[in-house]
This record gives C-alpha cells, structure tokens and sequence, in this order.
C-alpha cells in the first residue's frame, strides 16, 4: 500500500486520490438513527428483565425463609405474631403464620365437634348450641380479625355437616320406634278384629278397621310409612284377618268335635275362590285349612284306635267273666263299650254274655 507524503500529495493527480467521507443523505440517513434506536431500546428491555428476574429471585428467596421460619415457629409453640407487610419476606411469613392457625383450628373445632356428637348424638338441637359456643369462643381467641372469620366459617360448616348427621339418625331412630310401636299396636288390633268377625260382631270389627286405617293413614302422613309400605301393610292384614276368620270358624268345629260341619266347611272352601280373594291369598288359606282339617282326623283315628283298644280290654274281661260263668258289675257299661268295637268284637261279646 504506498504511503503517502508531502510530496506525495504536491500534485493535483495525488490530492484527488483522497477523499473525504462523503455525507449521509436522504434515506440513508433515517435508517441508521431508526436501528440505533431500536439497539438502545432492546438493551433497555434486556436491562429491565434482567433487574425484574434479580428481584424476583430475591423476593423468592425472602418468601422461602419466611415460610421456613414460619414453620419452625409454629413447631416452637411461639404465640402468633405478625411480620411488616411492607416486605415479600413479612407478606409471606404472615400467609404461612395464617394458614397454619387457620388449619390447626379447623382440626380442633373437628374434634371437639366429634366428643360434642356423640355426647348428643339423640339431640341435635343440644349437639348445634354447644358447638356454636365452642366456636364463638374459639373464633374471640383468633390473633386477627380475619381468623376470626375463618374460624367462623369453618365452625359453621362442620356444625352443619354433623347436624345434618346427628338429625337425620335422630330421625331415623325416632320413626324406627314409632314403626315397631305400630307393627305391634296393629299385630293386637289384627287379633281383635278377627275375633270380633269370627263371633260376628261386625259392629266391633268395623271400629276396629276404621281404627286401624286412622292409624296407618297418621304414620303415612308423617313419613314414618312409604306409599309402598302402606299398601304392603294393607294387603298383609287383609290376607291375615281373612285366613285368621276361616283358622277360628274351622277351629271351633274341630275342638267341639263337629268334624261333619268341618269337612263341609272345608270342601266347600276347596270348590272355587271366594270373590273376594286373591288367587295367591286363596291358594295359601286353602292349604291352610287343608292342613289342619287332615292332621284333626288324623288325630281322632289315632285316638279311636286307642279307645277301641282300651275298650277291646274291658269287653275282653267281661267275656272271660261270662265265659267263667260269672256275672260282670258293670254289664251295662260293657254293653257301651261293646258298641264302639268292630262286628267281630260286637258279635264275640254278645255270644259269650247270651251263653
């Protein structure tokens, strides 16, 4: 590359090979201040991120130890206390402080309310003053207004949740008895109303189903019975006043022994389905007196084979006495007796007494 000199540039040929810069004109010109422009403001934006992120990083950092201190406070037992609220570290230690509170008095009013249940747990009404007490005493030993509120909330959430509990059990104990109360009220009335229509006496059978309905109709009202156990409890007494009617009526031939009225009755109960029954009703109640018709004449032939043999006993001694030549005390007895025996008996009795 030559170098130039003094000499070098005595002549006109070497001057006008130097030039000077030649000046930014038009468009150019705008350009070049346009991106400088934007260079000064994207290293602004880098500067501010760049802050933003070292004072997050700090924030974090103070939130972090707060919390740290926080927790080992609360481990300590140390009485609530509140830090500046000016800074990330005292906005954070005052949350974490809070939280815990909150949180540790949500299980206390858990707990107390569980003891206060099941000191109560057959009234409601005493279970819901003394954990709104408890609650309200809690709730004045709250360090801030705000706990306060929290505990205030929290009391009466749980004491609605188990209220809710305790009541519907109570409720449900109460109608269970009321239920057993009227399953035997209505197991005696069933009872009377069946004697009152086996004797006949309609007049006393109608106050007492007019009685009966009153009562389901009261225990329907109050939701002690469903819909669906009403009608059950209808169809069941229906169907066991009828059966209990026609067990009386049979019974009472039976135990006179009427046995002839008794097969009537029974027979005539087997020819076809009363009117007024159902087919399942009927075929149960048929079989019912079916039953005990047939284990009555089962019993009496029992108790005739008996007879004939205690009697076949005393007409025996009686021919050994006529047969002996002697005489009986009790002829006329014997003749009685001689009755209830087969041909056989009655034939070997009369040969030996006319002998």
């Amino acid at each position: 590359m030559p170098r130039y000199t003094p000499a070098n540039l005595s002549t006109p040929q070497s001057r006008a090979n130097i030039q000077a810069p030649a000046p930014i004109r038009g468009n150019g010109a705008g350009a070049a201040i346009t991106q400088a422009a934007r260079n000064i403001s994207d290293l602004g934006s880098r500067l501010d991120d760049f802050s933003r992120t070292v004072n997050q990083q700090a924030v974090e950092a103070a939130s972090e130890n707060a919390v740290q201190q926080a927790a080992n406070d609360d481990v300590a037992n140390k009485p609530f206390h509140k830090e500046s609220v000016h800074t990330a570290y005292g906005k954070a230690y005052n949350n974490a402080r809070s939280a815990s509170y909150a949180a540790n008095s949500e299980i206390k009013l858990s707990e107390v309310s569980q003891v206060i249940a099941s000191e109560n747990k057959d009234n409601p009404i005493a279970y819901q003053k003394a954990m709104k007490d408890f609650t309200s005493t809690l709730q004045a030993e709250a360090p801030t207004p705000e706990l306060g509120s929290v505990i205030a909330i929290s009391g009466k959430k749980i004491q609605s949740y188990t209220f809710g509990k305790l009541s519907i059990a109570h409720d449900a104990s109460v109608k269970a008895t009321q239920k057993e109360e009227y399953s035997q009220a209505l197991g005696l009335k069933m009872g009377q109303a069946i004697n009152a229509k086996s004797s006949g006496d309609d007049k006393t059978f109608d106050l007492i189903m007019s009685s009966m309905t009153e009562y389901t109709n009261t225990m329907r009202n109050t939701d002690v019975l469903t819909d669906a156990e009403v009608l059950k409890v209808q169809d069941t007494a229906d169907y066991t006043i009828k059966k209990g009617v026609l067990d009386n009526n049979l019974d009472d031939l039976l135990s006179t022994g009427r046995m002839e009225e008794a097969k009537g009755m029974v027979d005539k109960f087997n020819e076809e389905i009363p009117a007024d029954m159902s087919p399942s009703q009927y075929k149960n109640i048929k079989s019912s007196l079916n039953s005990k018709y047939g284990k009555q004449v089962k019993a009496n032939n029992a108790n005739n084979v008996k007879i004939q043999k205690a009697n076949g006993k005393q007409v025996k001694k009686g021919i050994d006495l006529f047969d002996a030549g002697k005489q009986p005390d009790n002829v006329n007895e014997l003749d009685q007796l001689a009755e209830t025996l087969d041909e056989d008996g009655k034939d070997a009795y009369m040969i030996s007494k006319e002998a």
